[in-house]
């Protein structure tokens, strides 16, 4: 079975979670934490300060991204890629590994 990862680019430093690895997910307004399968510690997989918040239901669409990429996408890994849409809100883009090109 192929990997799926999340990524977050931020500012130029970008961050890869294995989606596999995740056995707890939580979120507020502000930021999205995991847990690792086995693991004690909360690591933010997305925090966001300022005025702006997430959207309800932010991190059920996620699992759902995660499942669809599994989905379209079995034998080869993908990386979902975690966007603020620039005053449009936050959104998913999927791409296979292979194609990922990282943003300009």
């Amino acid at each position: 079975m192929a990997d799926v990862w999340l990524l977050h680019d931020h500012l130029g430093e970008t961050e890869l979670f294995r989606a596999d690895a995740i056995e707890h997910l939580k979120s507020d307004r502000q930021q999205i934490v995991a847990r690792r399968v086995g693991g004690d510690n909360y690591t933010t997989i997305l925090h966001i300060s300022g005025r702006k918040e997430l959207p309800e239901g932010f991190a059920v669409d996620l699992l759902r991204a995660i499942g669809k990429a599994r989905q379209d996408h079995p034998d080869e890994d993908t990386v979902i890629v975690l966007r603020d849409d620039f005053g449009r809100g936050w959104k998913y883009e999927t791409q296979v590994l292979s194609a990922y090109k990282p943003p300009a």
